[in-house]
């Protein structure tokens, strides 16, 4: 166990180290095969794109979280038909990532038309370890007491001011990017670096879209676990 841990450790200290550049998302899709779902009522469209890894840990909470997703959908449409010329839709895609050997992560982007202006897309996150078969959480990247939700909060207002340009709110930025956990709770491990993404009217409006902020580990290097992952 005491090798598995420092080999883990090593694993994140080069990603800090030498990270030259990022794996494609194509990277991470060697690990898994694309599974779909699509489906037709008279009220309702759905078509969702997931990944299936063959490893029970992974898939399982994966097809928890889309059978979920499905059944609040319809539940919340109901039996009605909204109108002769639309239907309720649901759509969802993923992109898988590889941060190492040992670690990967999906993002999965949801989108749900209901009626009204627009629809509403939904930003879901799952970060694995293969090692140790579980799920990787913030705490797992970064020591609890040592204050990197303020420093994650500094660079994410400071690089979403500069993207957001016109849409540029400084109040609605700090809310939805300060230094809470809840705010950063969307995230994937690449390598040598963290991406965090702000769905639609958390940090701007709506036509701002999705927001994401990425920053490079080594500058958050004084606050990450000295056992990345506490594997």
């Amino acid at each position: 166990m005491r090798l598995v841990r420092k080999h883990v450790f090593l694993l994140l200290a080069a990603a800090v180290l030498f990270s030259g550049g990022n794996v494609s998302a194509a990277s991470g899709d060697r690990l898994c095969r694309e599974k779909k779902i699509k489906e037709s009522g008279h009220n309702y469209e759905l078509d969702l794109s997931f990944p299936v890894t063959g490893k029970i840990f992974i898939d399982r909470p994966i097809q928890k979280l889309v059978d979920e997703t499905i059944a609040e959908f319809k539940k919340n449409i109901g039996t009605d038909l909204p109108s002769e010329n639309w239907k309720n839709e649901l759509k969802g895609v993923y992109r898988a990532f590889r941060f190492s050997e040992e670690i990967i992560g999906f993002r999965f982007e949801i989108y749900a038309f209901t009626g009204g202006a627009h629809g509403n897309t939904r930003i879901i996150t799952r970060n694995f370890s293969l090692g140790a078969q579980r799920t990787i959480g913030l705490e797992d990247v970064f020591r609890k007491e040592s204050g990197y939700l303020a420093e994650i909060s500094r660079i994410a207002v400071k690089q979403l001011e500069k993207k957001l340009g016109f849409y540029a709110q400084e109040s609605w930025i700090k809310e939805g990017a300060g230094p809470k956990e809840e705010n950063f709770t969307r995230f994937n491990l690449l390598p040598g670096a963290i991406v965090f993404y702000f769905e639609q009217y958390t940090v701007a409006p709506y036509a701002a879209g999705v927001q994401e902020v990425k920053i490079p580990l080594a500058q958050l290097k004084k606050f990450l676990q000295r056992n990345p992952f506490n594997l």
